[in-house]
């Protein structure tokens, strides 16, 4: 399903749990790529509650999903400005399980977002004679970072105190989608003097916004999409907060820990064990670099000789030395360009990654998100491992008007940075024309 490299037992032992639990998956982790499978029979089982909820469960979704966000815009600016070396070790520890079982409310959500729950739904969207650039494409107003520059802009209109505190209230957690820190007013005021034409930019995206949804076709089904898409990447940007780059709240809580129990790096290490550290309890540390978990066994870890058989038996499937590879069409297109791979990788330095990137290069990566804007932003065509109707690639493709296949499983594999490729996103076919 998908490949995350600098992803170690101790995110998979509080990510992996409740809902995660309640189907077919497999886990497994080498050489710090992690992979993530789930059985043909409850990928089946799975698109069938995801159409339910799309189709009827909407309302409630949200409601419950407005409540968590309302609760995190609150918790993590509070977080942020906690002094942790002022906690002893007791309390230290409950908080840090109190975040611990709060992100996973993030990831419960998130799990009802993923592409594994939408086949039934593009299925669905296809025997409906629904295509996506006509149905799904959002506008610039629409979609959530793309929004919130636009009203950001028109800020400099009317920059009083009141109107900048409501931007604020609504907009606090914006930068969470890179890892940053909850916006401030302060912070506010000086990124909106470093928008140089504010009158041309809202003149841009209100000519963009137009002619979207003068062009753009309606259905009850893709309005729901739509609506899907953007939750998910609500529940991203927090999720982001809470594990990604120099501000992630997770990072905090390890830092101050590290130094109480003089562990550097809690990679192997299971959250409860941490908490157990602080409480004063002995551990035994385990090597956990490479491991297998999954439903067939309970659950349990599986570590040493064996693991490396059913890891391999789980890889074996792909050719890796394809040159024409095939996906779903995000975003229908055309596009010969030069590849630029981003990894879908915790640990990378994404800033120098993107920087690296030129404009009009095919980006290639594991999938987007909030974290991966500036670099859609660049790119002349998209291409990920994974993703599905409602998946981000999708949706800021359709958005920026470029082509995108998706759900390839095997291009950050196959392709390299300068390979040629043509991305034929009418077809879902990649091919690669010369490294």
């Amino acid at each position: 399903m998908w490949k995350v490299d600098n992803f170690p037992y101790f995110s998979v032992s509080y990510w992996l749990h409740g809902i995660y639990r309640q189907f077919d998956f497999i886990v497994t982790n080498k050489k710090r790529a992690h992979k993530f499978y789930v059985s043909k029979k409850d990928r089946e089982r799975l698109s069938e509650q995801g159409l339910k909820l799309i189709e009827e469960g909407m309302d409630d979704f949200k409601n419950r999903l407005q409540l968590l966000i309302d609760e995190a815009k609150k918790l993590f600016p509070e977080i942020e400005k906690r002094d942790l070396a002022k906690r002893n070790n007791l309390v230290l520890a409950k908080e840090f399980e109190e975040f611990i079982l709060f992100a996973q409310k993030l990831w419960e959500f998130f799990f009802y977002t993923e592409y594994f729950m939408h086949d039934k739904v593009q299925e669905k969207a296809e025997k409906l004679g629904i295509d996506t650039n006509d149905y799904l494409t959002s506008s610039p107003k629409e979609v959530l970072i793309s929004k919130e520059f636009y009203e950001r802009c028109q800020l400099t209109k009317d920059p009083t105190e009141k109107a900048l505190l409501n931007h604020l209230e609504k907009y606090s957690f914006i930068f969470y989608n890179r890892g940053g820190k909850t916006l401030t007013l302060e912070r506010l005021k000086q990124e909106i003097r470093k928008i140089e034409n504010p009158d041309d930019e809202i003149r841009k995206i209100e000519r963009k916004h137009q002619e979207i949804i003068t062009k753009r076709k309606h259905h009850p089904l893709t309005e729901a999409i739509r609506e899907t898409a953007e939750l998910k990447f609500l529940i991203r940007c927090f999720i982001n907060k809470t594990i990604f780059g120099d501000f992630a709240l997770i990072k905090k809580y390890l830092t101050e820990i590290g130094k109480r129990t003089g562990i550097e790096n809690f990679d192997e290490y299971h959250f409860k064990e941490i908490i157990d550290l602080l409480n004063g309890q002995e551990i035994q540390k385990k090597n956990r670099r490479t491991f297998v978990l999954g439903q067939f066994n309970d659950w349990n870890e599986i570590l040493g000789g064996e693991v490396l058989e059913i890891i391999e038996l789980l890889d074996g499937k792909h050719d890796r030395t394809a040159i024409v590879l095939k996906g779903n069409v995000g975003s229908k297109g055309h596009y010969i360009g030069k590849v630029k791979i981003i990894p879908f990788d915790t640990k990378v330095d994404l800033t120098k990654k993107i920087s690296e990137m030129e404009k009009g290069d095919v980006l290639v990566t594991g999938s987007t998100g909030p974290e991966m804007i500036l670099a859609c932003h660049k790119a002349g065509a998209i291409v990920t491992d994974e993703g599905g109707i409602c998946s981000h690639a999708a949706i800021i493709s359709r958005e920026m008007g470029i082509p995108s296949v998706i759900a390839t499983e095997i291009a950050t594999d196959v392709l390299k940075d300068g390979d040629l490729v043509e991305v034929d996103a009418h077809q879902g076919i990649v091919k690669k024309l010369s490294s």
